[in-house]
C-alpha cells in the first residue's frame, strides 16, 4: 500500500486526500512529498490524540512516519543532481544540452596531468531527468568525463518542471 502511493505520485497521479495538497506544495516549495504528507497527517493525528486516545494516535503516527519514508524513497522529484561534464566538443555539447530544460555553465579547464585544454560544463538537473542528460552526453561525446553529485541545496534560479 505504502509503495503504491509513492508510485502513483511518481507517475503524476494521486490517491486523493492530502496527496493533492502535498503535490501542490511540493511543486511550489520543492520539499520532499513524504515530509509534507507526514506533517499534514500528523496534525490530524495530534487532534485524534487530544480528543480520543493517545495510544491510537501514536500508533497511527508511527504508521504515517513509515509511509512518509517509503513515499520519499519512491517519489524523488525533489532530488537534484549537479553534473560536471568534461569534454573537448564544447560547441556540439552545448548545442545539445541547451535543448534540455536547465541552464549550463561553461568553465575552461586544464588537465592536471596532460595540461591539455578542456571544457567543463556544469548543469543541475533532477533525478527524473538524469537519463535524458546521460543520453545527450553519450550521443555527442562518448569519451566525455561525467561526474554526477547529489545536490543538497539550490539558491537562485532553477527551473522547476510542473
Amino acid at each position: 500500500m505504502r509503495g503504491g502511493i509513492g508510485f502513483s505520485l511518481r507517475a503524476g497521479g494521486s490517491s486523493g486526500g492530502f496527496d493533492i495538497l502535498g503535490s501542490i506544495i511540493t511543486r511550489k516549495r520543492d520539499v520532499p512529498m513524504g515530509t509534507v504528507l507526514f506533517i499534514m497527517d500528523g496534525l490530524v493525528l495530534l487532534t485524534l490524540g487530544f480528543m480520543k486516545s493517545w495510544d491510537s494516535a501514536l500508533y497511527a503516527m508511527l504508521c504515517t512516519f513509515v509511509k512518509s519514508r517509503v513515499v520519499d524513497m519512491i517519489h524523488i522529484r525533489h532530488v537534484k543532481l549537479t553534473c560536471f561534464i568534461v569534454t573537448k566538443r564544447k560547441e556540439e555539447m552545448l548545442e545539445r544540452l541547451n535543448r534540455l530544460p536547465h541552464g549550463v555553465t561553461v568553465v575552461n579547464a586544464e588537465g592536471g596531468y596532460s595540461h591539455e585544454g578542456n571544457t567543463m560544463l556544469m548543469t543541475v538537473t533532477t533525478r527524473y531527468e538524469i537519463s535524458e542528460l546521460r543520453k545527450a552526453v553519450i550521443s555527442v561525446d562518448p569519451s566525455a568525463f561525467v561526474n554526477v553529485l547529489e545536490t543538497v541545496e539550490i539558491l537562485g534560479r532553477f527551473k522547476r518542471l510542473a
